[in-house]
């Protein structure tokens, strides 16, 4: 289970593509009722150009030089 704890869930999908594991993985967390904000990153090595404030989009060079922690990883 996922800590119920203060501030945002911090979701990495590493290879993401068009973040759409990203995307289903929120919303299956929103259907199971967590509450707490979520924030998504996408990973790859080509970003998709149709980012959206919803994802924050990085390709592998960015995330090399980024230094953050996430809660969740997919991958």
């Amino acid at each position: 289970p996922i800590p119920r704890t203060q501030g945002p869930l911090r979701v990495l999908d590493y290879g993401g593509g068009d973040g759409t594991l990203a995307r289903a993985c929120r919303d299956a967390l929103r259907a199971d009722g967590f509450d707490r904000p979520i924030e998504l990153t996408v990973v790859d090595h080509f970003v998709d150009e149709r980012a959206d404030r919803e994802i924050r989009f990085l390709d592998v060079t960015d995330f090399a030089a980024l230094g953050e922690r996430f809660d969740l990883v997919l991958a």
